[in-house]
């Protein structure tokens, strides 16, 4: 099929906050774009200033900012470039050589700029570390690229080798990539690519590469900033071709594949390092335990299962790296308080396999009176694990057990404001893989339903969501879920044994192969879910020694180039702790004008002037705003971003035309981001420092889109 352009998008102007308004990379249709409506913005003209077409706003004494959004006007330095006491290129008026490249720095001023030739652009921009300044010099327009918005990328999960994505392939220019996905059959142009690279050959046009390796942002934390893209059709899908910029703070060198060096360490392969890099493997487990009225048969089945492993492995070194934990969860102590608890961690630190069997014999006890309803606070138990003292460096995986649904978003008994899909993220981003065990009770199958959705959602394989990591178990089966046990913790320790002995890459014939005819057997399910989420912890592992490509500027396809339906780049927004703590405020008002307005029957915007008026610069922007966008309240970068809001065209006849279960379910929404922003606030080692004397508030955390409101 040939290629379609759809769009031509320019990352200059005002032009690029119009259309990631009506853009959605989270899975909303993109509008058409009509050049005649919506013209490029014309080339910013040599007069000394910015012109006010270009859409930046400079007072010459403080940080430009874009016009559209508010956002902070900001460049990337190219490598081996120099900032300059004045605008003058003389090598003795340097003030800064060599400056870290693909860092952003600040824009306070610009002069004589010329963009009318991209590849040779005039021009000078003064610039700063940090938005509140002061400015440390210039820079030449050649020597940077402008990075109007702050939008960054993520490898994704990369799923097992042989099973998943292939590999992302930057290239030197656009018009490659275009040329492969209009080739006749670009499927087999990719694939001829992926093989000169096997064969040690480096295709024409591509630079650089991503690892074979898993590259984990939220653990190995790098920059990829999107600089440009193109919107194109490829075979009915919509897909993207990015212009990336790549950076590794306090890193230097450029990583193209003419660099073998580098060229060797992309094309290292998990099964490669893993003998070397997993001896010294180190596997937790942490059990999330229902622990209302009916599941003690399953405590105590789980504590035998677990003693046995332990007789197993008494006389080996594989105990020594296995660590366990317990977390217990009953339902809402607000409603009933002598459940004592809603959920809790009985292991602050984690055990080894004979104190964690002594600590299921003596403190492990199911509630004495029932609760009220059957769903249970699933959730809360599964965000105490999140939680847990995890050892750095190790394989994760918390097995939730549980025969119940838990209380969804909204529900009064839902004591987190999170949902399966909130925590699911979350587990992700620390690194957490969920294993559940749902105990079916005939005698309620309304529960069924609901419980298998949740938790096929927590559970989820990363790299794989297709797969999801549940096992079923009729609660009449005792039996059958201590075997299921039993298979998850020797599987582990098998694991263990392996990684010790150098032998993780040969094929296990210990165990049979379960029949997959046979889906009711709870040992076959179980190990096909703990061997899918070990292998999926494993990709994470080996690639704790590999990082992103640094220090270069290509461009990329954000699918597989053998499969467009899968995605090898995740788009999150790189907020600074400051602009998050503003995002917080934003929905506290809103929170409590929807409560102001449901108790005293006020109109919404009415309820929001009297509740956020003190913190809004100009209040009286609410008596003539349209929507919650004109009020100034939410922070006006939200509305250039390429995502779907839920919030920003609230209007009050909007507000007004909802049923009271429609508002419930958005203030649940809401609530939901709410938590999970103060969650991110106090992931301390989630958010870094682009520069080293960069204060708290200028942290940045590259956020996931959902997060948005």
């Amino acid at each position: 099929m040939p290629l379609k352009l759809l769009e031509r998008l320019c990352c200059g102007a005002g032009l690029l906050a119009v259309l990631f308004a009506v853009l959605s990379w989270a899975g909303t249709p993109a509008l058409a774009y009509n050049p005649e409506a919506d013209p490029q913005p014309p080339i910013a003209r040599p007069n000394g200033k910015p012109v006010a077409d270009r859409g930046i706003v400079c007072d010459g004494s403080s940080v430009c900012r874009e016009q559209a959004t508010g956002l902070a006007f900001q460049v990337l330095p190219r490598s081996f470039s120099n900032v300059y006491a004045d605008k003058n290129a003389d090598s003795n008026r340097i003030v800064e050589a060599n400056v870290a490249p693909f860092v952003p720095l600040y824009v306070f001023q610009t002069d004589a700029l010329d963009l009318s030739l991209p590849a040779a652009p005039l021009g000078w921009y003064r610039v700063a570390q940090a938005e509140a300044g002061p400015p440390v010099g210039w820079m030449q327009a050649r020597d940077v690229l402008e990075w109007r918005q702050s939008l960054v990328v993520a490898y994704t999960h990369p799923g097992m080798p042989g099973e998943g994505r292939q590999r992302a392939l930057m290239f030197e220019n656009k018009q490659q990539v275009l040329d492969l996905l209009d080739a006749q059959d670009p499927v087999a142009r990719a694939v001829s690519l992926y093989m000169e690279l096997e064969q040690g050959r480096i295709p024409k046009g591509v630079i650089s590469k991503e690892p074979e390796r898993f590259v984990d942002i939220n653990r190995d934390f790098y920059l990829l900033p999107i600089v440009d893209y193109e919107l194109v059709d490829w075979e009915g899908d919509e897909v993207r071709i990015l212009q990336l910029a790549s950076a590794l703070p306090d890193r230097r060198g450029a990583d193209t594949l003419n660099d073998p060096d580098y060229r060797k360490a992309s094309m290292r392969k998990p099964v490669d390092v893993m003998d070397e890099s997993a001896r010294e493997l180190g596997i937790d487990l942490v059990f999330v335990m229902d622990m209302t009225r009916s599941m003690q048969p399953y405590i105590d089945r789980t504590r035998d299962a677990i003693a046995a492993i332990a007789q197993r492995t008494v006389d080996s070194a594989v105990g020594d790296k296995v660590r366990l934990g317990l977390v217990g969860f009953r339902d809402d102590t607000r409603l009933t308080p002598t459940l004592e608890f809603t959920s809790k961690d009985f292991t602050p630190e984690l055990l080894d396999i004979g104190a964690f069997v002594e600590l299921l014999r003596t403190q492990a006890k199911a509630a004495e009176i029932s609760t009220v309803g059957y769903s249970e606070e699933a959730f809360a138990g599964i965000d105490t694990a999140l939680r847990a003292n995890w050892r750095p460096g190790s394989l994760r995986i918390a097995v939730l057990v549980t025969d119940a649904s838990s209380h969804p978003l909204g529900h009064a008994q839902n004591t987190t404001d999170k949902d399966a899909r909130t925590l699911q993220m979350e587990a992700d981003d620390r690194q957490i893989h969920l294993l559940a065990l749902h105990l079916h009770d005939a005698r309620h199958p309304e529960d069924h339903s609901l419980a298998r959705q949740q938790y096929a959602v927590l559970a989820s394989v990363r790299g794989n969501p297709d797969q999801v990591a549940m096992v079923s178990v009729n609660t009449e089966d005792t039996g059958g879920f201590q075997s299921a046990v039993e298979v998850i913790g020797g599987d582990i320790a098998q694991t263990i044994a392996h990684a010790q002995a150098g032998t993780l890459d040969e094929p296990d014939d210990s165990e049979p192969t379960p029949d997959p005819s046979v889906g009711d057997d709870p040992a076959g399910q179980a190990r096909s879910a703990v061997r899918a989420v070990i292998n999926a912890a494993m990709m994470e592992y080996l690639g704790r020694d590999v990082e992103a490509p640094k220090d270069i500027v290509a461009w990329t396809l954000d699918r597989d180039l053998t499969n467009p339906a899968i995605a090898t780049l995740d788009v999150r927004v790189l907020l600074k702790k400051r602009q998050l703590n503003d995002l917080i405020l934003a929905l506290e008002n809103i929170l409590g004008a929807m409560d102001a307005s449901r108790l005293s029957n006020k109109q919404f915007f009415t309820a929001l002037r009297e509740v956020s008026g003190q913190a809004m610069k100009d209040p009286d922007a609410l008596l003539n705003a349209a929507d919650l966008s004109q009020t100034g309240l939410l922070p006006a970068y939200i509305s250039a971003l390429p995502y779907r809001s839920d919030i920003l065209h609230l209007s009050e006849a909007m507000f007004a035309s909802m049923t009271a279960e429609q508002r419930a379910q958005l203030e649940s929404t809401l609530h939901a981001k709410l938590r999970a922003y103060r969650d991110i606030s106090s992931d301390v080692d989630g958010w870094k420092r682009l520069h080293a004397d960069t204060d708290e508030l200028e942290k940045v955390y590259p956020i996931r889109l959902d997060y948005l409101p």
